[in-house]
């Protein structure tokens, strides 16, 4: 083709602008109606993050107004994201497949918008612009449609064959044939009969009844005309022993005198008779047919059975037809002197050999409750000839014959005896084949007792063998023509495909014997017939050979019009046709419409996957393996199910490679709703498969709805009723300007970021909470603590969130599946469970990243987040977990020392005030973000009672500014309740010294003492103390409580006195950084100094100098082994200031030597492990 010729990329382009143009304004005016949102922010959000960025920047640049930077592309974002918004649910009725749709179209215009390209294939143009008119047709736009329709109709005029029959919608969509390697059609090399390709084909043309073939009510049919019948009617090895043996019979010649036909529904026995009836009745006209091609084969066979059975010409054969399900005792039929027939015996007498016949079983004719004897029956036989007797149906009469059942038990038996002793008498009898057939339990009943009475039954008739199906079906719907060498040629061409491929393809069909098969078969590939009559058969409702004959007429006679493959195969049946389809679905228990919908119609998921993939222009292959994979679906086998080999079977033609198919059918595993895997196996079923369905449902959800979940299961895992924690505000209003401390837990569209690239909206919102509160500034910012998540972590939330409403929408609400029970159910269930736990695990996983606002420099108001990893809890609790992290980093203060308190006053409070209100210091501590964060006010309650009772500060109710003091000062003494509105009162205000404690004692000493010397008597500090604590409160258990406190702490050590002479030491009995026993400190002793002590300790302790512990363990050191070792030998030796050298001596002996490999292995790891390895021979 010429590169600059291309009608249907043209053709399409056009079709595209029409369609942009009528799209844009309908989704504008869609999506003004999104509550909350500008049109342009509506847009924006529903974009993938690329596009949403090009549009912005646009819009930006005024380049042009908000409808004319709407792109084809964006046409499937915008309707599927905001599908649930009531904005276009509505407008498209819920029809989900608009969404297909536009994404197809949206491919369609890449496709068409490369010039470098080959023109695109008609029947991907053809499917693309069907594909637009739909659409425009849905959103009312029908100058537009019909615009879109005359491009198509004006590109396709010159294409489109007139064809005998209108095409049907269903037929719209036609699957391209690929290249088959220059292979005829079938319908050239073997036509099917005239009334297939004029579709003047009906139904009951197949249905073959003996009673109107016997009363000529069957003439205008292929029935009733016994030339015709015999051209169409392949000769079965069950037919053919049949009339031989009936020939044979009716010569006198040997022969089985009685033969049952019991075989299932539609098993071809009802055939089998019309074949004997009609050769029978008709043996001189079927031996004298003309000799033309179209009977040229016919008449070989009848004459070959004349030869056969020396077939004498002047034998007239007599026939009696008594069909069950005609005749009735009710009946008012009467011979030509007005004798009622309305007994077996009655009608078959008159059928063989009229009034003359019926009179000779006298009386009994004429009355239904006495059987003719068998000497009346054997004059019968002598009286008319040679004779055929057929019964069909005998069970069905026999129910309806009422009070004289017994009497036609009588008959039977009567008439199977006096056939046998008759040589030219052959007796045909029809009967069910199971209980069900026979009409329950009174049918089998009856059966069982006819069995009987016939006695001894000469020859079963056999029905219809698998392997002659093929023959009947050709024989009956395709004429004698074929063209051998174009047939021989394809099925050649398979085989070759075939043995290129064994693994690819089920075991034998490389060989020579399914070659001949192809062959015996074509025009219809062998796999068709194996799966009809190897599963589809043992449905009981299937007629095994009418059934085949009606499924594969419709499906012939559709395909003439539309197909051009070499062979019918499986992948070619047009189950889009609403005949063939309702032949299965009468079959098939419970409604399989939208499984037939989804395996083969226009929009449905298997034509995305071909349009997505490409595979449309490669002969539909996801379409092709949806129709043999539900041809081997058949619900009734104990295997269900067809492999993957198999699909090939039934798919892969010459040209094709069968990865092609082996892709497809991995794209269709994960969407396909009603598509099942079982062991390897492929199988349809009228139940959607759950999973895919929520696949499905989760991938509609929203981020948006995602969020909304999340914040729903943050607050069920942070408690409704927990106080000091807000989840999730939806504005500032939601979070109080409030001295209590308030835990802020972040939206999930509020995040840190994973990467440098990401945005930090977590510390930009937090901060803008942290500053405002509603529309003016933030007072207590210091009570403001925040929670949040990673964007990686997010995702795997709400990943678990997806599948909860997913499985969530399938058991409840306007979506759920409907009629969900048993297993379905149970596992719809569990799922839910599954999600819900998950969910619940994962969130602690997630909300781990817990921000305490700081301010470095209490001068300069610049707010600081520094986020710090949560420790996982057992409970899962979030809210415990942040507080843990708080307060491990000082963040949270849930205790204050005096002393703390006392130095946070020191620097902001006493150089400008010698006291200051409760109130005011915790509003300090509340609205100043440099400030400690108490836990709550209890905190710095308890730290001033505390500091009031050691003497770290005074405290008083009010302050009498006339007189300058504090009326009811406390001082080193308890206080029982702390007024909000008191005041905390400086140390050194009007006299007010420190009560004695250690922390007071320290620094007196350390100023006071050791500067100057190394001790001192404790009698002589007593005497100074005074000067620095208040002595209304000084006791000498007091001091001795503080020695007793210091010297285990190392503060100062304690002696009982001095030593006089050369003893190495200064001190008597000196205790330092031990635990003095109940009454070792006296008022005689001394206080030394810290330095001093520990050195005289060194001096007076100093041992050995190489301490060697050994520990010798057979097998195995435990863990708590090692640690004991570290606790109380190392750890001791290395505080003490030794330098501490551990080895580890490993020593394995083995009297026959150890393995090589476990030698090698220990060798490779003591080499990893850094240890020296010696091995001793």
């Amino acid at each position: 083709m010429n590169t600059t010729e291309r009608p249907n990329r043209d053709a399409l382009n056009k079709a595209l602008d029409v369609y942009r143009d009528a799209m844009r304004p309908f989704l504008v005016r869609s999506l003004k109606r999104v509550q909350g949102k500008s049109l342009e922010d509506a847009i924006y959000d529903s974009l993938p993050t690329r596009q949403a960025g090009e549009f912005d920047e646009r819009l930006e640049t005024g380049d042009a107004d908000v409808e004319a930077l709407i792109d084809i592309g964006h046409f499937p974002y915008l309707v599927s994201r905001n599908w649930r918004r009531e904005v276009f649910g509505l407008q498209f009725t819920a029809d989900m497949t608009v969404q297909d749709r536009l994404r197809l179209i949206g491919m369609a215009r890449n496709h068409a918008a490369h010039p470098d390209r080959d023109d695109l294939d008609s029947e991907y143009t053809r499917t693309c612009l069907f594909h637009i008119a739909e659409v425009l047709d849905k959103i009312n736009a029908p100058e537009e449609k019909r615009a879109v329709e005359e491009i198509r109709d004006a590109l396709f005029a010159t294409e489109l064959p007139a064809e005998p029959l209108p095409q049907t919608r269903e037929e719209s969509k036609v699957v391209p044939a690929p290249d088959t390697g220059g292979l005829k059609p079938w319908r050239e090399v073997i036509p099917p009969n005239l009334e297939l390709t004029q579709g003047t084909f009906e139904e009951a043309e197949l249905a073959a009844d003996l009673q109107q073939v016997y009363d000529g009510s069957a003439s205008a049919t292929s029935y009733g005309n016994p030339v015709s019948f015999f051209n169409q009617t392949y000769l079965t090895g069950g037919i053919r022993t049949l009339l031989v043996n009936a020939l044979k019979r009716l010569g006198g010649n040997d022969g089985h005198r009685i033969i049952q036909m019991k075989t299932g529904f539609g098993g071809g026995k009802t055939h089998s008779l019309i074949a004997l009836y009609h050769l029978v009745n008709s043996v001189d006209a079927l031996a004298n047919m003309p000799a033309d091609s179209e009977s040229a084969q016919t008449r070989a066979e009848i004459h070959r059975i004349l030869q056969e059975t020396e077939w004498d010409g002047s034998i007239q054969p007599r026939v009696a037809v008594l069909s069950g399900t005609w005749l009735s005792p009710t009946d008012a039929n009467v011979t030509e002197d007005g004798a009622p027939l309305n007994t077996l015996w009655g009608v078959m007498a008159y059928q063989l050999g009229g009034q003359d016949a019926y009179d000779i079983i006298g009386k009994a004719a004429r009355r239904q409750d006495t059987s003719p004897g068998g000497e009346q029956l054997d004059k019968l036989f002598q009286h008319v000839g040679p004779c055929v007797i057929l019964i069909d149906e005998l069970v069905a009469y026999m129910l309806n014959t009422g009070e004289n059942l017994e009497v036609n038990y009588t008959f039977v038996q009567i008439l199977s005896e006096a056939v046998r002793r008759t040589d030219n008498v052959v007796l045909v009898v029809t009967l069910p084949q199971s209980e069900r057939e026979a009409g329950g339990v009174k049918g089998a009943e009856v059966l069982a007792t006819l069995e009987t009475r016939m006695g001894r039954v000469e020859s079963i008739w056999k029905p219809l063998e698998t392997n002659e199906a093929f023959e009947v079906v050709r024989r009956r719907l395709f004429g004698n023509e074929i063209d051998t060498v174009e047939r021989d040629r394809t099925c050649n061409a398979f085989l070759a495909v075939y043995n290129r491929a064994k693994r690819e393809f089920p075991q034998g069909v490389h060989e020579q014997r399914y070659l001949e098969r192809m062959k015996a078969c074509y025009p219809i590939h062998p796999e068709i017939f194996d799966r009809l009559h190897s599963d589809w058969s043992t449905i009981h409702e299937f007629q095994r050979t009418r059934g085949v004959l009606r499924l594969l007429a419709n499906c012939i006679s559709r395909l003439y019009r539309m197909d051009t493959s070499p062979l019918i195969m499986p992948g070619n049946l047009p189950l889009n046709d609403p005949n063939l389809s309702a032949e299965f679905e009468k079959l098939l228990p419970g409604r399989w419409e939208a499984v037939l919908s989804e395996v083969d119609s226009d929009g449905s998921r298997v034509d995305v996957i071909d349009e997505t993939q490409r595979f449309a222009v490669l002969g539909g292959a996801a379409r092709r393996i949806a129709r043999t994979v539900f041809l081997g679906s058949c619900p009734s086998g104990a295997i269900r199910g067809i492999d993957a080999n198999r699909i090939h079977l039934g798919v892969v033609q010459p040209g094709q490679r069968v990865s092609t198919y082996t892709e497809a059918l991995r794209e269709m595993t994960g969407v396909l709703y009603y598509l099942y895997i079982d062991d390897n196996r492929y199988f349809f079923h009228a139940e959607e498969n759950l999973n895919k369905v929520a696949i499905d449902r989760a991938a509609e959800l929203s981020t948006e709805e995602l969020n909304e979940h999340i914040v729903a299961e943050l607050g069920e895992a942070v408690g409704r009723r927990r106080t000091g924690v807000v989840v999730c505000p939806e504005n500032l209003e939601a979070i109080p300007d409030s001295d209590a401390l308030c835990l802020v837990i972040l939206p999930p569209d509020k995040l840190l970021p994973s990467r440098a690239t990401e945005s930090d909206d977590a510390t930009s919102i937090a901060l803008r909470i942290l500053k405002q509160c509603a529309n003016a500034e933030r007072t207590h910012r210091n009570t403001l603590l925040f929670l949040t998540a990673k964007t990686d972590d997010i995702r795997t939330l709400r990943i678990h969130s997806r599948d909860y409403l997913a499985w969530a929408s399938i058991l409840s609400g306007e979506r759920r599946v409907q009629n969900l029970a048993g297993e379905r159910l149970r596992q719809a269930q569990a799922s839910l469970r599954t999600a819900e736990e998950l969910i619940r695990r994962t969130i602690p996983k997630t909300y781990r990243w817990a921000i305490a606002p700081a301010q470095l420099d209490p001068q300069v108001t610049e707010f600081h987040m520094f986020p710090e990893q949560t420790h996982l809890l057992e409970n899962g609790d979030i809210v415990e977990s942040a507080f843990d992290t708080f307060k491990a980093k000082e963040a949270v203060i849930e205790y204050a020392t005096p002393e703390s308190l006392n130095a946070l006053l020191t620097e902001y409070v006493w150089d400008n005030s010698d006291s200051i209100g409760i109130d005011t210091l915790w509003k300090m501590l509340t609205q100043h973000v440099y400030m400690p964060r108490f836990r709550n006010r209890e905190v710095l309650t308890n730290a001033v009672k505390e500091g009031v009772l050691n003497g770290t500060f005074g405290y008083a109710d009010d302050y009498d500014a006339e007189q300058d003091k504090y009326p009811g000062i406390c001082f080193g003494q308890p206080v029982s309740t702390i007024n909000p509105n008191g005041l905390i009162v400086k140390p050194d205000i009007a006299g007010l010294k420190p009560r004695l404690s250690l922390d007071s004692l320290t620094p007196i000493l350390q100023e006071n003492v050791w500067d100057a010397r190394d001790s001192i008597d404790i009698d002589a500090l007593w005497g100074m103390l005074p000067e620095h604590v208040d002595a209304n409160q000084l006791e000498t258990e007091t001091l001795i409580r503080c020695i007793e406190q210091g010297v285990p702490q190392g503060t100062f050590g304690y002696a009982t006195g001095y030593v006089v002479g050369n003893s190495g030491s200064d001190y008597e009995n000196l205790y330092f950084r031990e635990i003095l026993a109940s009454g070792a400190v006296s008022m005689d002793g001394v206080l030394v100094s810290p330095g001093k002590a520990s050195a005289e300790k060194s001096k007076k302790e100093l041992g050995s100098k190489r301490i060697v512990a050994r520990k010798v363990v057979q097998g195995e050191l435990s863990l708590d082994d090692i640690d004991d070792l570290r606790q109380e030998i190392i750890g001791p030796l290395g505080t003490d200031g030794g330098e501490v050298t551990v080895e580890i001596t490993i020593t394995a002996y083995k009297a026959d030597g150890f393995s090589q490999n476990i030698e090698r292995s220990v060798r490779e790891n003591s080499v990893e492990l850094d240890v020296d390895m010696d091995v001793y021979e």
